[in-house]
């Protein structure tokens, strides 16, 4: 069961880069889009740097979630690494003059 990647689970007390989700993401950008509107009102150095800072948070947030979308990805990947290691173990355990007729049925050695 994969976890909610869109909406925070309410048991959870801060964002992290193990829990971000789509919502955390949203709302970075809602307040990068408050900071730019600012700078565009009042162009002012301060106000730049204070959008920049929040471009760089939802940067930040963007490739934690990423990171957190490819731990997913990975943990299933596992699975099945797991089992065509398996699938290789028994395979060589078989006897060599068998194993072909088994994995190759059309090869007749």
């Amino acid at each position: 069961m994969l976890p909610d990647f869109r909406t925070p689970d309410p048991a959870r007390t801060e964002v992290s880069p193990d829990t971000i989700t789509l919502l955390d993401i949203v709302t970075l950008m809602g307040k990068m889009n408050n900071e730019l509107a600012r700078f565009e009102q009042a162009p002012e150095s301060r106000y730049a740097g204070l959008a920049c800072d929040a471009i760089d948070k939802v940067v930040q947030g963007l490739e934690d979630f990423k990171r957190r979308v490819r731990g997913e990805q990975h943990r299933i990947n596992q699975k099945y690494r797991q089992a065509a290691a398996k699938r290789k173990a028994e395979i060589e355990a078989q006897p060599e003059g068998y194993r072909f007729r088994i994995v190759y049925p059309a090869i007749r050695r």
